[in-house]
């Protein structure tokens, strides 16, 4: 499975909740790629939010 690139401020965004952004570095690869290939169904600010706080709950 090919990892897609992260959105443009991905990260920046991340960043922005610190328990997600917590949570996301102590990830294995295989669960950041899986992350990064959901961002393919993000179509909003709202959309990017909620992965953050999935991020933060789930993981």
């Amino acid at each position: 499975m090919k990892t897609k690139k992260p959105p443009i401020g991905f990260e920046k965004a991340l960043a922005r909740n610190q328990e997600a952004m917590n949570k996301f570095s102590e990830l294995s690869e295989s669960q950041k790629k899986e992350i990064m290939n959901s961002t393919n169904n993000i179509r909003s600010k709202d959309d990017m939010q909620r992965l953050y706080n999935r991020i933060a709950a789930d993981y």
